[in-house]
């Protein structure tokens, strides 16, 4: 399963090869990979014309840059944790929003995220990001009261 790390804080997309999910590593952008496996629970990866060994425990990630890195599970948990969706009520994610933070509502299912814009000449305001199109946010009871507001984490393409 793939899951969001930090590392300091910067989230990256990351998966663990545990010999079953050949086509969960597949995914990432860029790179071809093959089920002739070199020993047991093996891949080859091959990514920009180099070929990489993926062996079972191996950890498949892509860095801000886009790049892809394979390394040990050990040294993978050395440089990242991993981000725990934290659900909250209005008054923390107002916090949130202070600090610069986007927050979303799990009740949202169209990816809406809320931020505070700040515009020259203007005071700052609560903004919705739907579909595409930034508009200014009207609060209500049902949002405000909600218990479901988490941040939202801005993840490498993947």
């Amino acid at each position: 399963m793939k899951k969001i790390y930090l590392s300091n804080p910067v989230p990256v997309r990351a998966v663990e090869y545990d010999g079953t999910n050949f086509d969960e590593c597949r995914e990432f952008p860029g790179i071809s990979m093959t089920e002739n496996a070199v020993g047991e629970n093996e891949l080859i990866l091959t990514e920009n014309g180099t070929a990489k060994i993926v062996n079972v425990n191996s950890v498949l990630y892509l860095d801000q840059a886009g790049l892809l890195h394979v390394v040990s599970n050990a040294e993978f948990h050395e440089r990242f944790t991993e981000y725990e969706e934290r659900i909250v009520g209005f008054g923390e994610a107002l916090e949130m929003l202070k600090q610069g933070k986007k927050v979303t509502r799990k009740g949202w299912s169209d990816g809406a995220t809320v931020e505070i814009v700040a515009m020259e000449g203007m005071q700052p305001f609560l903004a919705v990001t739907s579909c595409g199109s930034l508009k200014p946010f009207t609060l209500e009871s049902d949002s405000l009261l909600a218990e479901d507001w988490t941040e939202v984490i801005e993840e490498a393409a993947f």
